[in-house]
């Protein structure tokens, strides 16, 4: 599933991630949907109650300007290749524990990255950036207004960017 790639291989994969997840982006207006569905597609790997589990997460998680939805997506990716599984549970504790932790650098490495390529994880944080002002996606005219700025194409363009570092943490980290 995840197997060694050459260098053209590799790139192409991403750039292909890259794409989707924008494209997606720009029909789905869902930012955890649109990175998942993208990574699904590419990797081969879609799960549609993963992809459904995402909806609420628009707009930083329920409208609610919070974590970024495309970054909770890639975390979410990364722990069905690095993660622990049900049978895990029935190893020993230290065993099972340390699969669970096998998960956490990757994840973390996103986010780190996340936040450095965007300033924050928090999405009210990361349009305000954008946009210059803290607009709500909640009440429609600061909703138009942020879309007459721009706003989605900067936010196809971010999930573009999360899928593809997601699929290069899926494809090189060890």
């Amino acid at each position: 599933m995840f197997e060694s790639y050459n260098e053209n291989e590799r790139e192409e994969i991403l750039n292909k991630v890259e794409k989707r997840g924008n494209e997606i982006e720009m029909k789905c207006f869902g930012c955890g949907q649109a990175t998942m569905l993208a990574l699904q597609e590419v990797f081969q790997m879609k799960n549609e109650e993963l992809f459904k589990a995402l909806s609420g997460f628009g707009y930083g998680i329920g409208r609610m300007r919070l974590v970024c939805g495309s970054l909770i997506a890639g975390d979410l990716f990364l722990g069905l290749k690095y993660g622990r599984n049900y049978g895990d549970l029935d190893l020993p504790v230290d065993v099972h524990v340390e699969k669970m932790r096998a998960s956490y650098e990757p994840v973390g490495r996103l986010h780190k990255w996340f936040e450095r390529e965007f300033g924050s994880v928090i999405c009210r944080e990361i349009r305000k950036s954008f946009l210059g002002v803290d607009l709500d996606p909640n009440i429609q005219w600061q909703l138009e207004m942020a879309r007459e700025e721009g706003i989605h194409d900067y936010c196809s363009r971010l999930v573009g960017k999360v899928a593809r570092k997601t699929g290069e943490l899926l494809i090189s980290f060890r």
